[in-house]
């Protein structure tokens, strides 16, 4: 999981979770109720400590995920870093930051390898596959620069 820096220049995966709690006005409590947790674990992950293999822990992320972004959501459930699945999917982080705020629609290929990568479908990720006029020209103009949108 990515986290915001600290002062040492490392990511504070703390900070993430806190700053996701309170992005989405919820208090502790609340965050462990929705996830399923107690909260005395929801303190535990807002101070840094992150296990390596936990099952609450996806549910923790899935709660503060975007629902408006179902890539990002499965991104997080399966504690997945944008930077990861950039490196495992072959795209750059700035292709995955536009395709999971609907900015850009990948090809066909790209959304069939992140499937993959998220251990899903192309329909549950990209339930809408529809294109405005702009995100159909961006992806035009992606595909045929730099090649990161394929």
């Amino acid at each position: 999981m990515n986290g915001a820096p600290s002062p040492n220049g490392t990511t504070d995966p703390g900070g993430t979770i806190r700053a996701g709690r309170r992005r989405k006005g919820l208090t502790q409590d609340a965050l462990a109720d929705r996830a399923g947790c107690s909260v005395d674990y929801v303190r535990l992950l807002e101070r840094g400590y992150v296990p390596r293999y936990s099952d609450v822990l996806p549910r923790v992320l899935a709660v503060l995920a975007d629902p408006g972004s179902p890539l990002a959501t499965r991104r997080l459930v399966l504690g997945m870093t944008p930077e990861q699945l950039a490196l495992y999917a072959g795209a750059d982080e700035e292709t995955i930051s536009q395709v999971e705020t609907g900015v850009l629609l990948p090809s066909r290929s790209m959304q069939e390898r992140l499937a993959a990568v998220l251990q899903t479908t192309v329909d549950t990720i990209f339930p809408n596959k529809e294109l405005t006029a702009a995100s159909r020209t961006e992806l035009l103009e992606t595909e045929a620069g730099d090649g990161h949108a394929e």
